[in-house]
């Protein structure tokens, strides 16, 4: 079995300051065997997140291959994505091939997912009616992802509880299709961990998208310093295997495509 890290963010994110080489020389140190660099990327934020010159980012991570060949090196991004700038994201990401991207809903309701004064201008069902019609369009029609980040972002940071979150039955398997339907996936997010005490997503989304027939889950730490890289790695794995799964998904690189890793 391979240790894995498949959403990571370097100092090419604006909210992280890891080198690559940092990261490399700790996966080097902790037997991570596989690492996908998956920088932040908002296109149309309003100055919050500077977009990255992907020209550059993708030569820097090339160059690092050729210094690590021992690890097994992805290129990818966090597509931070809503309604309004589906296109535009989908123009700029364009002219190159990726490794693997990570589809994530940041922002609803002209406002981002961890602002705290969300709840003072609206209630919670309208959040989360906005949150689920949202995240039924984007997964519809962003055609260029690989996995759906953190579907559950919001209580990362909204004092909404999982039970109402779960409610939206009907809305949750729409997503999910959506994803089953062009062979896209979910991803294990350690991060969750630290502030709600488990990973993203909830476990009975997860049950539910291998129910639907989802065969694709990736595993990540959402790690911005070296310290958190494949963080809480055998409770991802368990909670994996709590969901029914016996295999975490992986990419290969060259061909473009998935495969199975056996736990």
């Amino acid at each position: 079995m391979i240790k894995v890290d498949y959403h990571v963010h370097s100092a090419w994110s604006p909210d992280s300051r890891m080198e690559v080489t940092k990261a490399l020389e700790y996966c080097r140190a902790n037997e991570i065997k596989e690492i996908v660099f998956t920088e932040h990327l908002d296109v149309g934020d309003p100055g919050q997140v500077p977009l990255i010159d992907l020209k550059a980012y993708r030569e820097n991570l090339q160059l690092a291959r050729l210094s690590y060949p021992d690890l097994s090196i992805g290129i990818g991004l966090e597509l931070g994505v809503h309604e309004g700038n589906l296109s535009e994201t989908q123009s700029y990401i364009a002219p190159w091939e990726w490794d693997f991207l990570i589809l994530s809903l940041h922002e609803v309701l002209d406002m981002g997912c961890c602002n705290p004064t969300m709840m003072q201008f609206y209630d919670s069902h309208t959040i989360l009616e906005a949150y689920w019609n949202a995240l039924i369009h984007i997964t519809r029609q962003m055609t260029p992802f690989h996995v759906l980040g953190h579907i559950d972002y919001l209580l990362r940071y909204q004092a909404i509880s999982e039970e109402e979150f779960l409610s939206w039955e009907e809305a949750i398997d729409q997503v999910l299709l959506n994803l089953v339907s062009n062979r896209q996936g979910l991803e294990i997010n350690a991060k969750g961990i630290q502030s709600m005490g488990r990973p993203h997503p909830p476990l009975n989304i997860l049950k539910r998208f291998k129910a639907l027939g989802g065969e694709i889950v990736t595993l990540g730490s959402d790690a911005h310093s070296a310290k958190s890289l494949s963080q809480h790695y055998e409770i991802q794995l368990s909670y994996l295997r709590e969901a029914g799964f016996s295999y975490y998904a992986r990419r290969n690189f060259a061909e473009k495509s998935f495969y199975f890793e056996k736990i």
